[in-house]
């Protein structure tokens, strides 16, 4: 997870500097690996107006005179195809400075002088891969209302740092911009400020313009709906690409862009439909039929099973639930009237057809570890905020809520006594409970020495007294508790007499040149019909694993032989056949 230092500082107000702040994260165990500075070696680097352009005979040379103030004329010579007369763009004066010490100095080309450069995004130190179609050929152009003589670092968000966040696969609350907001905001003892949406919306309702439906309610829990008319297709504001490439994410339109854009914010993924693309107008939430074909966004067919949750309007598959887009509705430059949808999809069914299809998205990675079910319509309403922000257009009043599946909070008893009788520490119990309020546990009641917590919906991670003790302890701070020598008794270690056994029978069998054999515990289903096992045996009666690796490792085994056959197989393709014909495998579980 990347994000940006002053998109968090949008939130929540940080005096800290971005490496004295990942300093603190990590002690609380938000381990932040790299914090990493956006600006590459750009300076002296602003804002101008290119006032006219003239084509240098006999090369692909422009002359162009650009302003800087309004009232100067600079002369510089620019090779690039796309510079007009009257663009705004980002320009080097002589002395400047850009990524890999280039510096800009007076200079001659084909015998006319040349006073500064006009840069592209790449000449900036932006990452190619991160750079919008539109913007990879030539020369950078700015918004039309860009102020003369600003900075380039200002204007593109270059005065920024991005903290590379390593998680745990417990703390998937930290995938969302606002959830580490929250968490900072804890151990800083600051108010965090949550978005608000707020849009324009017309007097129509969107349940008279979209019908949806959810057939399968064990694997969608809740799905919602915004729409908006109206809306023009373009490239996103700078601050919003700036915040996107942060988060690694290469932005495409305003559309795209603020879909993502939110799903880092709330860590709730997002689809965008061409709403007249949409057959009939409706939405139907269901599982594939075996062998159903559907081409993703990455113009790939995929060929779906019957377990697979799909979403289809009112003649085919429009969206594998969770993972991707279908091509056949996608937002596109002539789209003008959009539905943006926000759901929840069961964690155990993304997965899975994530594993299956081989496509694994940043939305997917969301979906499979659980996201924040209350703030499924927030999400979506903020998108449409954000929509109408940057591309005009009127929210349709009203909005799709259909919640088939209501999740209950979770809540905890704790006994206050044991936080400091399992840390060892001396916290008092208004500190406890003040901590975990920073925290949004809100406690629902308090008998004085226990309290009953109930759990925010963004943290799945907790669900037993010792989360929340654990929670207690990193904002409080590891290094406040204090150090103890082990006490108790002690006893010398020795081997069970089943150990001293079982070690004089490896050895003994060793010496025989048998060779001990360790096997995952997991195998591929394909195994039982690879060793031709009879309908019924019950060696085909394998458990399947909730959250497997991989489908090699989905299933737990009911004999050894699968395991013992692939290791022949693989010292074979190898040959290494010194033990691995004679099959003498002694097979030891551990």
């Amino acid at each position: 997870m990347q994000v940006s230092y002053n998109w968090l500082k949008e939130y929540v107000d940080i005096d800290l500097s971005a490496d004295k702040l990942a300093e603190v994260m990590t002690r609380a165990g938000v381990a932040v690996e790299h914090v990493i500075p956006t600006n590459k070696g750009v300076s002296g680097v602003i804002a101008a107006l290119v006032l006219d352009k003239t084509p240098v005979p006999d090369t692909h040379l422009n002359l162009c005179h650009v302003t800087t103030d309004g009232e100067n004329n600079i002369q510089v010579v620019c090779g690039a195809p796309n510079v007009a007369a009257g663009q705004k763009i980002p320009f080097a004066t002589v002395g400047a400075e850009l990524p890999g010490g280039v510096k800009i100095k007076n200079a001659k080309l084909r015998g006319i002088e040349s006073n500064g450069m006009i840069c592209s995004a790449k000449e900036l130190g932006i990452d190619p891969e991160q750079i919008p179609p539109e913007q990879k050929d030539g020369i950078l152009v700015l918004p039309e209302d860009t102020v003369l003589g600003t900075p380039i670092t200002e204007i593109l968000g270059l005065d920024d740092y991005i903290l590379e966040l390593d998680l745990t696969p417990n703390r998937s609350d930290c995938l969302s911009v606002l959830n580490i907001a929250q968490e900072i905001g804890a151990l800083l003892g600051k108010e965090v400020r949550l978005p608000q949406p707020a849009f324009e919306a017309d007097n129509d309702n969107i349940a008279d313009l979209m019908e949806v439906s959810i057939d399968a309610p064990d694997k969608c829990h809740r799905y919602a709906g915004k729409m908006i008319r109206g809306i023009k297709v373009q490239p996103s504001p700078f601050w919003l690409q700036h915040r996107l490439q942060c988060a690694g994410m290469r932005p495409i339109n305003n559309i795209v862009d603020v879909t993502n854009y939110v799903m880092m914010e709330y860590g709730q993924p997002l689809h965008a439909f061409d709403y007249h693309e949409l057959a009939d107008h409706k939405i139907n939430v269901r599982t594939a039929a075996q062998d159903e074909k559907i081409t993703t966004l990455d113009s790939q067919e995929r060929t779906l099973q019957d377990d697979m949750l799909l979403i289809c309007d009112g003649a085919r598959a429009v969206a594998v639930a969770g993972v991707m887009g279908g091509e056949n509705t996608e937002v596109t430059d002539n789209t003008v009237d959009v539905f943006i949808e926000s759901a929840y999809f069961q964690p155990t069914s993304v997965r899975r057809t994530s594993t299956r299809l081989g496509l694994r998205s940043e939305a997917s990675i969301r979906f499979e570890k659980g996201i924040n079910m209350d703030t499924v319509l927030t999400a979506a309403e903020r998108a449409a905020q954000l929509m109408q922000l940057t591309g005009g257009g009127v929210v349709v009043g009203g909005a799709i809520d259909n919640y088939p599946t209501k999740h209950e909070a979770v809540t905890i008893e704790l006994e206050l006594r044991k936080v400091n009788a399992l840390l060892g520490t001396d916290i008092s119990d208004e500190r406890i409970k003040e901590i975990l309020a920073s925290l949004n546990f809100n406690i629902i009641s308090d008998n004085g020495t226990a309290i009953v917590v109930e759990v925010p919906g963004y943290r799945p991670d907790c669900s037993i007294p010792e989360d929340l003790i654990e929670e207690v302890a990193r904002v409080y701070g590891y290094d406040a508790i204090p150090q103890t020598l082990p006490y108790g008794a002690s006893t010398r270690g020795v081997l069970t007499p089943a150990q001293k056994i079982r070690d004089k029978v490896v050895d003994k069998l060793c010496a025989l040149d048998l060779h001990e054999v360790m096997n995952y515990s997991f195998i591929n289903k394909n195994n039982d019909d690879k060793l031709n096992y009879p309908e019924g045996d019950i060696r085909r009666n394998s458990i399947p694993v909730m959250n497997p690796l991989s489908e090699e490792q989905g299933h737990m085994r009911t004999s050894i032989v699968p395991g013992l056959l692939k290791t022949v197989g693989f010292n074979h393709n190898r040959r290494n056949d010194n033990h691995s014909n004679r099959m003498n495998l002694l097979y030891f579980l551990h």
